[in-house]
């Protein structure tokens, strides 16, 4: 805000709080308030408030400049806390796979995927993709009920068909299941 911006809103408080509109007085403030980022906008908050000189607080009076430096703290608390919540809030992108799904999709489609790791070695992030680039259903009612990796293959493979070739396996090297082989649960 510049001295003339500052003169027009603060002239606007004066006549507003009825107080005769001096020159000296709107110098003085200036060298008092300039420094303030929301001025202009703590000046148009200062004439909606009703400020009071006598006991009976019912007289309005002009504010003194500690006064206005609060408004402004007050504006500018405001202000942080707002840009606070935008900045906090994260922006979900859901998939297009996952938008058409029901709720609670994702968590057994992710619960197909890590099944996929465990029983038959493949990548998890690759399963999910998979299913996700062909538009594989899992079924809503999926439960992994068994132990054994011949008759997981089989459920797997019925729900993802032949493709479950082209999907990379884990690395034997340098993975928990290396360092687990041998070790009976």
């Amino acid at each position: 805000m510049n001295k003339l911006e500052f003169a027009t809103e603060f002239g606007k408080l004066l006549y507003a709080k009825q107080v005769p509109v001096e020159r000296v007085v709107i110098e003085v403030y200036w060298e008092d308030l300039s420094q303030l980022d929301f001025l202009g906008e703590a000046l148009k908050e200062c004439r909606n408030r009703t400020w009071f000189r006598d006991f009976d607080r019912t007289v309005p009076r002009f504010p003194e400049s500690p006064e206005i430096k609060q408004v402004h703290a007050e504006i500018v608390k405001k202000k942080e806390a707002k840009n606070f919540h935008q900045l906090s809030e994260p922006k979900t992108v859901i998939s297009k796979y996952l938008k058409e799904k029901p709720a609670g999709y994702a968590r057994i489609a992710s619960k197909f995927c890590k099944d996929c790791m465990i029983f038959l070695g493949l990548n998890c992030a690759d399963v999910w993709e998979y299913c996700e680039d062909k538009n594989i259903d899992i079924p809503l009612d999926y439960q992994c009920r068994t132990n054994d990796t011949e008759e997981f293959e089989i459920i797997a493979n019925n729900i993802i068909g032949d493709g479950i070739k082209d999907i990379k396996k884990i690395k034997n090297s340098g993975n928990i299941f290396t360092a687990l082989k041998g070790v009976k649960v």
